[in-house]
């Protein structure tokens, strides 16, 4: 859906009139919400005029900041255009002009998961020093403590996603600050940014502008200043339990391993719950950071006497250095690759892309067909020796294709995947006239001309990959292939200690490939499984650590 434009008004100019008129002839907003912060009785005909175009003006009692204004705008639109993409935000005093806004709001539109900005020049001769040099410094800080390179820090031209409201929202920041904190929050979640360059416009050598300079200032970077105060704090109880042991013992190597120990302790949890805000596992950022700790104060051993024996300086004069410099490198591996955050839209796994896994299927995947086949040929030996028509769900370049044909040589296969064959598994199966391929997505496209045609209707880690109501919806289409009597065979993983162990040592190390997989009690399969049949096995397999539940099931007469 169309973004709404959000526009926080304090003192606004009158051009904002004529911004609104060409923001609302652009078509590319679906409503237009003003927020007067508190300008006063003079400029009351102003909003009232705006009103009369259309435009919903919300209105604060007094002056409470703008990042305040942002904030009652936003919620705004969160609760009246839930449907939007996002809301675009520009200031009241004509610095923004229409085109860009518009431009900003397609470049939302276009995509819906990122924080568009719409950032200015510096370079040229007429901006105004105050704005050239708030602009330079506060993009040096947001680089070094985010890991990101933003060319206008201060833009106020932005489009910003739904996804990132509840954020926002959140936010205690009030002020100008209210923007760069939304930078740092950002980036926290790891919300991309598009930059979208923008005309650089100064009005009066910016003298509209309500910022001040130097409070204003003081109050952006506060917004850092959480990021500092957790190393201090740190630093002060090493410092201290260094001081104490090295006096006691006149050991560097002791005095630094229980001055880890304790200022460890504490700088992990303030760097994961308070600093960096992490949604990681405890298990993951532990690990990392324990590995972290050792390898710093390995360094530090190192040089704290390399330096102390080379120049002379004390030890303690020695540790201080040190430690200047190794926080530097200590806090961007904590904000790169331990106390990482998850954005919403990353809270929210994506869809496994089984088309490419099916092209590039590995060596592993070749032994885990090779398990599960083994239980599944065995399993129906027993419950259905003479079956002649099997139906494999999600079978698309099956990897049973081989074991299937030669153990049921007669029987009939059908493969159902939304995924295209790939090329040398089609050119496989064309001469075999006992096997056919339906692409079709096994959940929403309609299979009738396959109803109760099924000896056996498989299925091997297929049903864990959508909610609740699709698992559900997936287990009874099972049934609606396969005849009276026939059986169901339907395998997926369980949310065991030994599976959890294993799926995180794949994350780890980047090499799991299903985001979205579920693992499933059998409790949840067997609510809709034993509607439609008798459950004639329910097993676990604990082979190769995914383990996997196993339901068999007789449809009933």
């Amino acid at each position: 859906m169309l973004p709404v434009a959000l526009i926080p008004a304090y003192k606004p100019s009158a051009s904002l009139v004529d911004i609104v008129r060409e923001l609302n002839a652009s078509g590319v907003f679906q409503a237009i919400v003003c927020v007067d912060d508190g300008s006063g009785p003079e400029y009351r005909h102003l909003f009232d005029e705006l009103c009369g175009l259309g435009v919903t003006v919300l209105r604060h009692a007094t002056n409470l900041g703008k990042g305040s204004a942002l904030k009652t705008g936003i919620n705004h639109v969160a609760v009246q255009y839930p449907e939007a993409v996002g809301a675009v935000t520009l200031d009241a005093d004509g610095q923004h002009l229409a085109k860009d806004c518009v431009a900003v709001a397609r470049a939302l539109a276009g995509n819906g998961r990122q924080l568009v900005l719409g950032v200015r020049r510096f370079d040229a001769a007429d901006v105004p020093f105050r704005s050239r040099f708030g602009n330079a410094a506060t993009r040096y800080v947001t680089r070094f403590f985010s890991g990101v390179d933003v060319a206008d820090t201060q833009t106020g031209l932005r489009g910003i996603p739904s996804f990132l409201f509840p954020a926002l929202l959140k936010l205690k920041s009030g002020g100008y600050d209210f923007e760069l904190d939304m930078l740092m929050t950002a980036c926290e979640q790891r919300v991309p940014l598009l930059q979208v360059p923008i005309e650089t416009v100064y009005l009066d050598n910016n003298a509209s502008s309500s910022f001040n300079p130097f409070w204003d200032s003081v109050k952006i970077y506060m917004v850092f200043l959480r990021f500092n105060l957790s190393a201090l704090l740190t630093f002060a109880i090493d410092y201290f339990v260094f001081g104490v042991m090295f006096a006691f013992s006149s050991s560097v190597g002791l005095g630094i391993v229980f001055a880890r120990l304790c200022a460890g302790a504490f700088n992990y949890m303030v760097n994961r719950e308070i600093v960096f805000r992490s949604t990681r596992r405890h298990v993951e950022t532990l690990v990392l950071y324990v590995l972290t700790v050792i390898l710093m104060g390995s360094i530090a051993y190192v040089s704290i006497t390399a330096l102390a024996d080379v120049t002379g300086v004390s030890v303690y004069v020695a540790k201080i250095f040190t430690e200047c410099v190794l926080f530097l490198f200590s806090f961007v591996i904590q904000r790169e690759f331990i106390f990482t955050k998850q954005s919403e839209a990353q809270a929210t796994p994506r869809a496994t892309d089984w088309c490419a896994y099916y092209d590039a299927r590995s060596t592993f995947s070749s032994i885990t067909s090779a398990v599960a086949f083994a239980s599944f040929r065995k399993d129906m030996v027993q419950f259905a020796p003479g079956m002649k028509h099997l139906v494999e769900l999600g079978g698309a370049n099956s990897i049973f294709y081989d074991r299937f044909r030669a153990r049921f040589p007669e029987a009939h296969l059908c493969l159902v995947d939304k995924c295209p064959p790939t090329r040398a598994f089609a050119e496989k199966i064309a001469p075999d006239k006992g096997t056919s391929y339906l692409q079709a997505d096994v959940l929403a496209d309609d299979l009738a001309q396959h109803r109760e045609s099924a000896d056996c209707v498989v299925s091997f880690g297929l049903i864990e990959h959508f909610d609740e109501e699709g698992t559900a919806t997936l287990i009874a289409r099972h049934f609606s292939l396969v005849k009276p009597g026939g059986i169901v065979y339907i395998s997926f993983p369980t949310p065991t200690r030994l599976y959890r162990a294993t799926r995180w040592l794949l994350e780890f190390i980047g090499k799991w490939p299903f985001h979205d997989e579920r693992p499933l009690g059998f409790g949840e399969v067997l609510r809709t499984a034993g509607q439609y049949g008798t459950v004639v096995k329910q097993g676990m397999s604990y082979r190769l650590g995914l383990t996997q539940g196993i339901v068999v099931v007789r449809k009933h007469v």
